[in-house]
């Protein structure tokens, strides 16, 4: 007799194989939040013009493909670093992703073909760029730089 209320048999799974390290939870959590700041994304671009009152564009669609971009090539890691709240539109169509660790950021602003930043860390030099390019570029490196400086803060 077959028994239906329990029709998947858990007799060969070996529990004790899984391990629960310390990044175990953020491993699992960074692709449901991967995929929140992408709705996000989504969402800006589909703000009305003016939605701000002072003549606001909506995020536009190449930095909209640039901000996803990045958040491809970040590690996901970083993500734990960005709010919600942290994640804005601009009223000139571009977007800011800050990153925040205790008292440490780093401001991310993502355009139509450029990305700048600034930092503002306690413990470490700080330093910002204005823009560099940025189509489906890497990330630069000095930004690569104050994202590895914000993981490793205390």
């Amino acid at each position: 007799m077959r028994d239906f209320s329990n029709p998947v048999s858990l007799t060969g799974l070996n529990i004790e194989s899984f391990t629960y390290g310390p990044n175990f939870y953020i491993e699992i959590a960074a692709p449901v939040q991967y995929l929140h700041y992408r709705q996000e994304l989504s969402e800006f671009v589909c703000l009305p013009q003016n939605w701000d009152g002072y003549g606001a564009i909506p995020l536009e669609l190449a930095a909209y493909e640039n901000a996803n971009h990045f958040l491809d090539q970040i590690d996901r890691g970083i993500l734990k670093y960005l709010s919600q709240e942290s994640l804005q539109p601009t009223p000139y169509g571009t977007v800011i992703m800050d990153f925040q660790k205790g008292h440490d950021l780093v401001s991310v602003e993502i355009g139509n073909d450029k990305i700048g930043f600034f930092t503002k860390f306690k413990n470490h030099k700080n330093f910002f760029s204005n823009g560099e390019s940025y189509p489906y570029s890497s990330i630069p490196a000095k930004l690569q730089q104050a994202l590895k400086i914000i993981d490793n803060a205390l």
